[in-house]
């Protein structure tokens, strides 16, 4: 009787006698009593043969396929791909998956929120950095001078640009540049560090005559002055004035009453 192991292994000859048996036990194989194999012997695999479109869950008489050839690489390619996408379709996220340990779904739906997860004790202390008393001072100090503090509603500390700085400065000058309205006199002659640019709205209920066209609106106080014809005629004419008081003053130099008196001698 004969039989195989292996699928590519030889056949083994358990035909012989109690001494032949005992003899080979001892001797090393050789190629003279290794026995050829039949012209029909084909040998087997066991890879399961997995196409694109197809499950990996089938009969378990599709698991084992003849190899005629070389082994397939191939299929096992196929083989794992289709587990991984399996496993990615079951898991889009690639989260870990949580184990079943209550039955109850609401409590199963609150500890999906919960921070503390399946391998949440291997990152403790992960975001923390330690810092010293003068590098959390400073780390204070500087979140402090961000805004002018809660008794002045957060005001905070904005950027101070070309157009930002020019537009403070016509605001400290508005008492000369508006004479005919009386404005409280500046606090600090310095532009101030803590400052918020706000915007006017119309109401809807306003004329048209009393809003501001879209053409007519510009991005700063200084565009809005140099476009106002009022304001341009009021400073020609108050500039007209100070040159001509200038020339005054200056021609006042030149001018001569007569000759100095003469001093009388002394007796």
């Amino acid at each position: 009787m004969k039989s195989f192991t292996g699928g590519r292994k030889m056949f083994a000859d358990n035909s012989d006698d109690e001494t032949g048996s005992s003899d080979s036990d001892t001797e090393q194989p050789t190629s003279s009593n290794i026995p050829k194999l039949p012209a029909d012997f084909q040998a087997f695999s066991c890879t399961p043969v997995l196409t694109e479109n197809e499950d990996a869950t089938q009969d378990s008489a599709d698991f084992f396929v003849l190899d005629t050839g070389a082994a397939d690489e191939s299929l096992k390619e196929k083989a794992s791909k289709t587990n991984a996408a399996e496993d990615k379709s079951k898991n889009p996220a690639g989260k870990q998956k949580i184990p079943k340990t209550f039955e109850d779904k609401q409590i199963e739906a609150v500890l999906a929120k919960s921070v503390i997860q399946p391998g949440y004790e291997q990152r403790y202390n992960e975001g923390d950095k330690s810092q010293s008393k003068k590098a959390i001072k400073r780390h204070n100090k500087a979140e402090k001078e961000k805004t002018k503090g809660s008794s002045w509603f957060g005001l905070p500390a904005t950027e101070l640009t070309e157009e930002v700085k020019r537009d403070l400065e016509v605001i400290q000058m508005r008492d000369s540049l508006d004479t005919k309205t009386h404005y409280k006199s500046n606090d600090r002659p310095v532009l101030p560090k803590y400052f918020q640019v706000g915007r006017i709205l119309e109401h809807k209920a306003d004329f048209y005559n009393s809003r501001v066209s879209m053409k007519n609106r510009k991005k700063s106080i200084v565009e809005e002055l140099l476009a106002d014809a009022n304001f341009q005629r009021q400073n020609k004419r108050r500039y007209d004035e100070i040159k001509a008081k200038e020339a005054m003053t200056r021609r006042g130099a030149f001018q001569h009453k007569g000759y100095p008196a003469k001093k009388k001698p002394r007796t």
